[in-house]
């Protein structure tokens, strides 16, 4: 016999002392705040309670938080608040985690098994005012030279907590050239943004192939129908062929210099054929912004790209005549596309182009650069400037016998285009890093071989500081004694070229406004405010920014902090509030971001196009923690022109309870 019906059964389970974390998920290394915790108890008894905490620093012990005791009616619950100094990061620390733990213990003797909790919470400390480099150079040390002499001193403006100058001084040495680009691997493991692009060069500069097939498993979701990928995962952006044309481009550059990053198969094929019927007009032309519609260099970019997987035919070259009235861009992808093009008289082909770019450049002393290095700066809309096209005409020449005199020059004109020990930008840092290594492979086959002696003199050293034996690929990191001029001396006991990159490590605080292209002026408006005159837990604000842009911009983004342990409304997750939200978008000149970030401890908006004018965005924020935190100043840039920039200093912003 068979029966049917339905059964309904509720269990309920509790813990009879809990302990509820209200600490905020991150907080900078200058904020003073109220750690809090929320003790439930959740039987019909009262109880006494004694709670302790403690909180580490890695292996380290940073804060011990004094025992208390406290008395919790049966079925109620009870706060509990630390007054908390600012926990600060040591000389050259970046982002760290703090583990937090809090134990919690009945006190009263007549229960049989007093109930107690214990709970561990991680938290990100960052720094307000991080350290970065300021200054780097990369020399040569010759074996037969009487060793170099390095100038180098604390910026004035450098931040000094405890009579103490946050940084140092860096010597990273390496036994060839590929190998000397700490200042690049600096840049992409600190790079904040996060468009397909970008994690995609972070993943190869830092040769992270971990961090690039978990991107590349995630490249559907970013393609659109045609095949096109687009900047970021959002159906309401359409696929960039020109996107497409830069990770074709650096997934075959990085095969040739041996260290594969690969598309998927699947993925790569539908990106070619997208990016060949573009080529072909078989695909609506507007989908990557251009000053000009049928611009040659995008046209003859996105060419370069194919031709790498030997996608384009001698008629696809119809109407680009070998001549030199092309851009220096545009001749180094021409002699690309030439390089991997049958069909045609490619040895005279590649003759002229190569007598063509060299008509467009000069010698410089032991470097040689472009004449149009202005012009080619000029070229953000392509993701392209002036080192770019050096970087690109390094990598196809890098092996040709024809280019054997001018490479060295041209590499030297590379490295000496580096500021702060990198090239400024996302692409810019992957086509240098991968220009260097061709240049290794090629004309760095024999590495130095030796040890290296170092002696810092000056500023507060007394006597001469000393390092003797430094291996070629060790690193030094030595603090600042004070904000003196200093000397540092290295010099090779070995055999070869050594590369030495020396940089200056200081965390600079902010002082004034900074109008680089960008004007940003910021004003901060209450939504829900409990008391006039003051912050408190729970009350919402609104923050309205105005960006005034002197010329137009592709991909641009704005960062603005928050208080830390505050929530960014509009996400509709969580505890979010549309009403508390909307109306947030009524501005005159209002523009929708084309994607947004709400992060712990920051609001990102990016835009895909930014025209000259002004512009209006406005985000709402909850308060959520007691304290004075610190607010690094809101910035707006260029991603493909980081020299066109714009910022506003904030205030700290004070937080108190209900």
């Amino acid at each position: 016999m068979t029966y049917l019906g339905t059964q309904k059964i509720d269990l309920s389970s509790r813990q009879d002392l809990q302990i509820i974390s209200g600490l905020p998920l991150v907080i900078r290394d200058a904020d003073a705040f109220e750690a809090q915790i929320t003790l439930r108890n959740t039987t019909d008894r009262t109880m006494t309670v004694t709670v302790d905490g403690s909180v580490k620093k890695g292996h380290d012990q940073a804060l011990s938080l004094e025992p208390r005791e406290v008395s919790i009616p049966a079925g109620r619950a009870q706060t509990m608040t630390w007054s908390v100094d600012p926990i600060r990061l040591s000389d050259t620390e970046g982002r760290q985690n703090l583990v937090w733990t809090f134990n919690a213990k009945e006190a009263n003797a007549s229960v049989q098994k007093p109930a107690q909790d214990r709970v561990v919470i991680n938290q990100a400390l960052i720094p307000y005012v991080p350290v970065t480099i300021r200054n780097a150079q990369l020399i040569s040390i010759a074996a037969d030279s009487k060793g170099t002499n390095v100038p180098i001193q604390a910026p004035t403006r450098a931040l000094t907590i405890n009579d103490k100058v946050r940084g140092g001084i860096q010597v990273q040495l390496q036994k060839n050239l590929s190998a000397s680009l700490d200042g690049v691997k600096r840049y992409f493991k600190e790079y904040p943004y996060i468009c397909f692009e970008q994690q995609a060069s972070v993943a190869l500069g830092l040769d992270d192939h971990s961090a690039w097939n978990d991107l590349m498993a995630q490249i559907s979701s970013y393609m659109d129908d045609l095949g096109f990928v687009r900047y970021y995962p959002s159906a309401y952006l359409q696929g960039s062929p020109l996107l497409n044309a830069y990770l074709l481009s650096i997934s075959a550059e990085s095969a040739k210099v041996g260290q594969p990053f690969e598309i998927p198969e699947n993925a790569r094929q539908k990106m070619l054929e997208a990016l060949v019927n573009y080529l072909q007009g078989r695909v609506n032309r507007n989908r990557d912004w251009k000053p000009l519609p049928d611009s040659v260099d995008y046209q003859l970019t996105l060419l370069a790209a194919a031709a790498r997987y030997n996608a384009v035919t001698p008629n696809m070259l119809d109407n680009y005549s070998l001549n030199d009235s092309y851009t220096a861009l545009g001749l180094v992808n021409l002699y690309t596309i030439y390089q991997h093009l049958d069909g045609v008289d490619q040895k005279q082909g590649l003759k002229i182009l190569r007598e063509a770019i060299l008509n467009k450049m000069v010698k410089q002393g032991d470097s040689m650069v472009f004449k149009e290095a202005t012009k080619l700066n000029g070229l953000w809309w392509l993701m392209e400037d002036n080192k770019t096209v050096l970087a690109r005409l390094i990598s196809a020449v890098a092996n040709d016998p024809m280019w054997k005199e001018e490479v060295p020059y041209l590499t030297n004109a590379l490295v000496k285009a580096q500021d702060k020990g990198q090239w400024g930008m996302t692409t810019n840092n992957v086509l240098g890093a991968l220009a260097i290594k061709n240049f290794s492979r090629v004309f760095e086959r024999v590495p130095a071989s030796g040890e290296v002696n170092i002696r810092m003199s000056g500023a507060g050293y007394g006597e001469p500081q000393q390092w003797n034996g430094v291996a070629l690929n060790q690193t030094i990191v030595t603090p600042w004694l004070d904000k003196k001029p200093a000397n540092l001396h290295l010099n090779l006991a070995g055999k070869g070229t050594v590369w030495a990159t020396v940089s200056t490590l200081a965390a600079v605080n902010p002082v004034e406004p900074t109008y680089a292209g960008y004007r940003v002026e910021k004003v901060i408006e209450p939504v829900t405010r409990r008391l006039t005159g003051q912050w408190s837990v729970g009350d919402v604000y609104r923050v309205k920014i105005k960006i005034t842009a002197d010329a137009p911009m592709t991909w641009v983004v704005l960062s603005d902090p928050v208080p830390s342990g505050s929530t960014i409304l509009g996400s509709g997750l969580g505890r979010d509030s549309a009403i508390l939200s909307n109306s947030q978008n009524t501005e005159d000149n209002y523009l929708n971001p084309d994607f947004v970030e709400r992060k712990a401890d920051i609001y990102r908006a990016y835009y895909q196009f930014v025209d000259q004018g002004e512009v209006n965005l406005s985000y709402t924020v909850r308060l959520n923690s007691v304290g004075r935190f610190t607010m690094p100043p809101t910035r707006v840039e260029g991603m493909y022109a980081p020299s066109v920039f714009g910022e506003t200093i904030n205030t700290d912003f004070y937080v108190k309870t209900h």
